[in-house]
């Protein structure tokens, strides 16, 4: 069964799904992979491997990603860029930016930027490593392990002060800030922002290593657990918005443990926090290859936490050193067989469904799992909206977005979310056939 959806864009109407040829004047994403925006009639969509997936998606190619990078914003930056290079206008410099605020020193603070002769801060909106990582350049300091701070982490700025700038929308490798989308400073500086929001950076020359990761909570140990992370002396969790298995391997490759079979987990999986530690870390956008989740793009650490998480959404992590065999894979529900059926997988020790949220649910995870029960893979196909009929109300939802190439011997080779997928319900689990000459 295909689903449909109609994305519609300025001046266009396209259908997800969709497979476009007319792949000219693509944009990459920098923080996807093998997704461009594409110039078509009229307006902009984003392409994933040759497949519409929505006016704008994220690295996964999921559309309406909570980061997402828009189009115009990243062409304007370049068309800023080279405006600024023909009138030969100077573009921000070392003497233009300082570090000041309560525990500041040479290499962190509250930024303050200096335009037209006056003293102001930076809003945190939007704030994140990249950001630092051009203001850390900028002041002629390490940018590897650059990080970013709001919520006035260094403390305000003076009230009389105005608030420079907002959302930066830096790429990271920018010489000034001049460089990025700052848009157009107004003259008495912004003024839907506050002190209170006053943005900082770190611009640390030691990345954070295994004695600042720990794990713990509710059925922890060795190589299982909540994710707590120690920053500035300070222990705090993750909250699992953007978490997955990427940053699962780059968590456990800093604590020394097995990485080819990292599960990512959220909503608590592990129990809460203690309800007087912070929550530092969203958003986190590794690759998976890091030694270190300094090494990844993140959203700025606050002083006041994240409004939109809380202790209920902490991280967690497991480090499997076997990956999930035919023992954890089952067909049930109405009209299975030992061949076809909906799909329940065993993790922990307790079984639940997969859900296809979003149509994400596709032949090459059914290859996989077909794999996995040792059955058929050639012909095999996939059931969606619980067409072996809705797993148990008491069953969990492990899985959603998955995304198999299909050679893959376990899904525990595979790219996944994190599991528990709360944004689920039982009737969109998925189910699979593998028939041989099934069509």
């Amino acid at each position: 069964m295909l689903t449909f959806v109609l994305i519609c864009c300025i001046s266009c109407c396209v259908v997800v799904g969709q497979q476009l040829s007319d792949t000219t004047d693509g944009i990459p994403l920098t923080r996807s992979t093998g997704c461009v925006f594409v110039a078509h009639q009229g307006g902009y969509v984003c392409v994933c491997n040759g497949t519409v997936k929505g006016e704008n998606c994220d690295r996964n190619g999921s559309a309406n990603s909570q980061w997402l990078i828009n189009t115009n914003q990243r062409k304007e930056r370049r068309r800023k860029r080279i405006r600024r290079e023909k009138n030969g206008t100077e573009p921000l410099g070392k003497d233009n930016v300082r570090l000041a605020g309560t525990g500041s020193g040479r290499t962190q603070g509250r930024v303050e930027v200096q335009i037209q002769g006056v003293w102001g801060t930076i809003c945190d909106d939007d704030f994140d490593s990249r950001d630092a990582r051009v203001l850390c350049r900028m002041l002629g300091l390490n940018t590897t392990y650059a990080r970013a701070h709001g919520g006035a982490w260094f403390g305000e700025g003076n009230e009389t002060m105005p608030i420079w700038l907002s959302n930066l929308w830096c790429e990271g490798d920018e010489s000034s800030i001049s460089d990025c989308n700052n848009g157009i400073i107004p003259a008495n500086g912004i003024t839907n922002c506050y002190h209170s929001r006053d943005a900082g950076i770190s611009c640390e020359t030691e990345p954070l290593g295994k004695d600042d990761v720990r794990l713990t909570g509710t059925g922890s140990g060795r190589t299982q657990g909540r994710v707590e992370v120690q920053i500035q002396g300070v222990w705090s969790t993750i909250c699992d918005d953007g978490f997955d298995t990427r940053e699962a391997r780059v968590l456990c490759r800093m604590l020394g443990l097995n990485t080819t079979y990292a599960w990512a987990y959220g909503d608590a999986r592990f129990g809460e926090g203690n309800s007087t530690m912070p929550i530092w870390l969203a958003n986190l956008r590794c690759e998976g290859g890091e030694s270190s989740i300094s090494e990844c793009d993140q959203d700025a650490i606050s002083a006041g936490d994240f409004g939109y998480c809380d202790h209920s959404r902490d991280a967690g992590i497991s480090c499997e050193t076997e990956p999930l065999g035919k023992a954890h894979v089952r067909l049930a529900g109405t009209g299975s067989s030992h061949t076809q059926g909906r799909v329940e997988v065993q993790i922990m020790g307790t079984w639940g469904t997969v859900c296809d949220y979003n149509n994400n649910f596709g032949i090459s995870d059914a290859m996989v799992f077909c794999r996995m029960l040792g059955l058929n893979t050639t012909s095999a196909s996939v059931y969606t909206v619980a067409r072996f009929g809705q797993g148990n109300s008491t069953m969990l939802i492990w899985i959603g977005n998955m995304q198999c190439e299909g050679s893959e011997f376990s899904i525990s080779d595979c790219y996944h979310e994190t599991i528990l997928a709360t944004y689920c319900d039982h009737s969109m689990d998925a189910g699979i056939s593998c028939e041989t000459g099934k069509n």
